[in-house]
């Protein structure tokens, strides 16, 4: 990613937060607690919280200059990309997006990525649009390199 691109986006995930144990108290016992273990696991298995990390060493190392934009995750997967509006009921499961403002469908996960980068985009001056919240940036290794706009032949 590194060697192709100059500015890389991500969500500001909180892993900590997301594998605390649902085991609750004796008092008040935890719900799914099995489920969310393994939930917790394979959140651990994935490596979440070390992506981040590698992302921002692999772009100070690289030998052009790489942005790393870290977004705030609150609602990139609940936001339609195409008009903005935001709703728990547009996220109708893991994998369908369906808008119910404007009827956008979509794959969950690449409407969420879209709004990752158009926030990514929107704080680096690019365009796009920010999310609500605030937006923290690694800084670059230098000079941001541009690249020319692609023509496409119509």
């Amino acid at each position: 990613m590194v060697t192709n691109y100059d500015l890389l986006a991500i969500e500001d995930l909180k892993v900590k937060n997301m594998m605390r144990s649902a085991k609750g108290t004796l008092e008040t016992p935890g719900l799914n607690v099995r489920q969310k273990a393994g939930l917790n696991r394979a959140i651990h298995a994935q490596g979440w919280g070390t992506l981040r990390t590698r992302v921002e060493q692999k772009a100070s190392a690289a030998t052009s200059p790489v942005e790393v934009i870290v977004v705030p995750a609150r609602n990139t997967s609940r936001q339609c990309e195409k008009c903005g509006s935001v709703a728990k009921e547009n996220r109708e499961s893991q994998a369908v997006f369906h808008c119910r403002a404007c009827g956008h469908h979509a794959h969950a996960d690449v409407n969420a990525a879209k709004n990752i980068l158009a926030a990514g985009l929107a704080v680096s001056g690019r365009g796009g649009t920010p999310q609500r919240g605030e937006v923290t940036t690694t800084p670059p290794c230098g000079p941001v390199k541009r690249q020319p706009p692609v023509r496409v032949a119509a």
